[in-house]
């Protein structure tokens, strides 16, 4: 009986040490602050990006305006994507609140969430790379800079995040 005790007594702690963690997250991505911060989902912030895009690549009009298609298109899929992540996330905040937790359920909401991040860097994969394509010769050497340079700036942000790192 003494190891199926700890073998409780660890499962129990590891549950819980995850819940805080996930409470964690759930009120860090809810605070105003961190909305302005992070690449907030509205149409301003999109023309300005992509305005700074056009400009530094040098898109001639038909590439411009190529890029606004493309641009419009993948916002809305994002858009949608993040709805349904929300709603994910009220399944699951009302889940974790209820006298009735459903260990399985959550599981099986937090598999969702998964598979909906996975789409949202796929279509982000997805979408730089189709920018890749309409650029000419030129324009991919400097596209490839850029990104590069974004990489390397972001892997700097996430290293000074208060996040623990990974590496």
């Amino acid at each position: 009986m003494k190891n199926k005790e700890k073998y409780i007594l660890v499962a129990v702690i590891v549950l819980i040490v995850l819940n805080i963690f996930s409470w964690g997250l759930l009120w860090h991505s809810d605070s105003p602050q961190k909305k302005e911060v992070s690449t907030p989902r509205n149409e301003a912030s999109f023309s300005r990006t992509g305005n700074f895009l056009t400009r530094k690549l040098g898109f001639n009009d038909l590439q411009v305006q190529e890029f606004q298609k493309m641009q419009k298109k993948h916002f809305a899929q994002l858009r949608k994507y993040e709805q349904q992540y929300k709603l994910l996330r009220d399944d699951y905040v009302t889940l974790a609140v209820s006298t009735d937790f459903d260990t399985h359920k959550a599981d099986s909401i937090f598999y969702e969430m998964g598979q909906i991040n996975s789409k949202i860097q796929k279509a982000n994969w997805l979408h730089f790379r189709s920018i890749y394509q309409l650029c000419d010769e030129h324009q991919k050497q400097e596209f490839r800079q850029l990104i590069l340079k974004l990489n390397k700036r972001n892997k700097r942000d996430r290293r000074n995040s208060s996040f623990p790192s990974t590496h």
